[in-house]
């Protein structure tokens, strides 16, 4: 039997399959995998208990349904494994910049790169053991400490890596001591390396 098609090859005639939506019961066609007819999905209408069953009972074949999550044990092992692993230097050079895979065209500030480079992260370790770890300014031991520029980061980007601009600081204090460029009476620090 020769069924009439139209200009695209679909048949003539051919007739929709519909089902209902599983929250209104409105006719819905069964090419829509959601369930929901149009207004119930911007209502944004939750399933109801009887539809979330029976989703969950129709699941029961499927491969990934039901797979064996790994025990406590072996989730620790996992995880004490890979705690404290560092990359190799090599490995660091492989995956930085254009080599990324998250490369974006070289988009990061200047500034930012310099802030999360090793060198930054060297000289603020330098800075912590050299004052042992104690706030410069109050004497507090520990905590949450800040590495601060003497001669300010922004005014002076020969000195940026210097160890001997570098001061350790509390937050507490960095807030208080710290460079204000807009504070009128802020005064500029004293040149501690004679330049």
């Amino acid at each position: 039997m020769n069924r009439p098609r139209d200009t695209f090859g679909r048949f003539i005639g051919t007739r929709k399959k519909y089902s209902n939506c599983t929250v209104c019961s409105e006719k819905v066609a069964k090419s829509n995998t959601s369930g929901y007819c149009g207004s119930c999905v911007k209502q944004g209408r939750r399933q109801t208990d009887a539809s979330r069953v029976k989703k969950s009972k129709a699941l029961i074949g499927h491969p990934y349904w039901g797979l064996k999550q790994q025990s406590e044990a072996t989730r620790l092992k996992i995880g004490n494994a890979l705690r404290g692993r560092k990359q190799s230097e090599e490995h660091r050079m492989k995956n930085s910049g254009a080599l990324s895979p998250a490369w974006r065209g070289g988009i990061t500030p200047e500034t930012r790169k310099l802030r999360n480079s090793s060198r930054y992260k060297e000289w603020r370790r330098h800075v912590y053991q050299r004052d042992d770890y104690t706030c410069q300014a109050c004497g507090e031991r520990g905590g949450k400490l800040n590495a601060d520029h003497e001669l300010p980061w922004s005014l002076y980007p020969a000195l940026r890596f210097e160890i001997l601009n570098g001061r350790t600081l509390c937050e507490t204090c960095h807030v208080r001591i710290g460079w204000r460029p807009f504070s009128t009476t802020y005064s500029h620090p004293p040149n501690i390396l004679g330049l």
